[in-house]
């Protein structure tokens, strides 16, 4: 409480005026609200490093420096506003690249989510789900449209789609591609006889 709302410095009416009082001028509430303040004040210098130490010593209250360190950790609610429409704003355009894998895919858009979670912005499970199937590109139609339909039935998390999503990449999307390396053939033309009309040395040659 001292450190929240402070013991006020002793002040005394002069001329109607408010001036600090001399220490030998307390009376013994005085004193004792100037002994919880200098504890007080011990406790948050022990706490703090010299750099903030030297950013607060000259404060004459434990609420005085409180109040300080706050302000030099603690974000202005503008600063916050502008975070959260700046994430806000990526949410909204989040897209997937071209032939990016689901791991880097959700890796980007819970960063997202996680940055404006820390500012105390949420969006509910079902929200988010739905914005990831939005934000595929053209080649997941197919998976996306049959995640739609199941979606009219169970709500589904953002873990479980990762992983269904994850194992048809798995079985579509990278067996396809090895399936097209295998199709991939290397035609070498073997160096032809010496009367072969038209030779002017060895030729090699890969077709795709």
């Amino acid at each position: 409480m001292i450190v929240k709302y402070g013991p006020k410095i002793p002040l005394k009416i002069v001329d109607g005026q408010e001036v600090v009082k001399m220490e030998e001028e307390y009376n013994e509430e005085n004193k004792k609200k100037a002994q919880l303040n200098a504890m007080a004040k011990y406790c948050i210098a022990c706490g703090i490093s010299l750099e903030e130490y030297e950013n607060v010593e000259s404060c004459a209250t434990a609420k005085e420096m409180w109040d300080r360190l706050r302000a030099i950790h603690e974000e202005t609610d503008d600063v916050i506003e502008a975070k959260i429409e700046k994430y806000e704003t990526m949410y909204e355009r989040f897209q997937m690249k071209p032939n990016e894998k689901i791991r880097d895919f959700f890796s980007r858009f819970m960063n997202i989510l996680y940055k404006l979670e820390a500012l105390g912005k949420t969006y509910p499970p079902g929200q988010q789900v739905r914005k990831v199937l939005r934000s595929m590109t053209e080649k997941w139609d197919i998976m996306v449209y049959m995640l739609y339909k199941n979606l009219e039935t169970r709500e589904m998390t953002l873990y479980e789609l990762k992983g269904k999503l994850e194992a048809h990449e798995i079985s579509y999307f990278d067996g396809k591609e090895k399936g097209d390396d295998r199709k991939r053939v290397a035609i070498k033309v073997s160096k032809p006889s010496s009367d072969s009309e038209g030779y002017e040395g060895g030729l090699s040659k890969s077709l795709f």
